[in-house]
């Protein structure tokens, strides 16, 4: 009876963590840096509108945003979630792409779908592991690169439980300058409540900003001791 016990927590721990992607009313804000004039300092964001049923499988429909200061232009895209996994459905193969796998260790790759048909996976080594503690939820941590460095897309930095790559939603391409995305300036959903790593407000709009880390949550254990 008690391995049985055991197993059941074990078995709705893990469901409950693959049912957490983009739940709870959960929006994000990334950076967009533009180049060209009036190099105003845009942003994107990806904010969690419905459900529907893609192939069978119960999807998240996300509505993606790049705001300017004079335009919006929108897209919907349709992402699902289970055992730890997060899939992006692909128009063009009809298919579930994997994005993200929050159950990956120290030394695990990760080949991750970039949205390019040109280029379309990236692979990532999971460098280590830790923790964060974001307004009281503790969410695991990969601190994460490219295998092979030197090709069309990039992912280096932290791939957060929940959250996703604090570098933007997807993959970014090394060839545009810029690329499309950027940094994360602010999360929320209403399980964590808000979590903003940049001082820029979330839906901030301007020709020049300066950024600094926030601070106000810890990472156990520290990977650079």
């Amino acid at each position: 009876m008690k391995i049985f016990i055991f197993t059941f927590i074990l078995f709705v721990s893990n469901c409950c963590l693959a049912q957490n992607w983009a739940e709870n009313n959960a929006v994000w804000h990334y950076e967009q840096i533009n180049i060209q004039p009036p190099f105003d300092d845009d942003f994107i964001k990806f904010s969690t509108i419905g459900d529907s049923v893609i192939l069978g499988e119960l999807t998240k429909v996300i509505l993606e945003e790049r705001i300017t200061l004079n335009d919006t232009i929108t897209n919907e895209i349709f992402m699902k979630s289970d055992s730890n996994r997060v899939y992006l459905f692909d128009i063009a193969s009809n298919s579930f792409k994997l994005i993200y796998d929050f159950g990956t260790q120290a030394g695990d790759t990760i080949e991750v779908f970039t949205r390019d048909e040109f280029s379309p996976f990236l692979t990532i080594v999971v460098d280590s592991v830790s923790t964060i503690n974001i307004n009281g939820s503790f969410l695991g941590v990969q601190h994460v690169r490219p295998l092979l460095f030197g090709g069309y897309y990039d992912m280096t930095g932290t791939i957060i439980e929940t959250i996703g790559w604090t570098g933007f939603m997807f993959p970014l391409s090394t060839l545009a300058d810029p690329p499309y995305g950027g940094e994360l300036r602010c999360f929320q959903n209403d399980s964590i409540g808000l979590y903003q790593p940049s001082t820029v407000n979330c839906d901030y709009i301007s020709g020049t900003e300066s950024f600094k880390i926030n601070n106000n949550f810890n990472i156990y254990p520290n990977p650079a001791n």
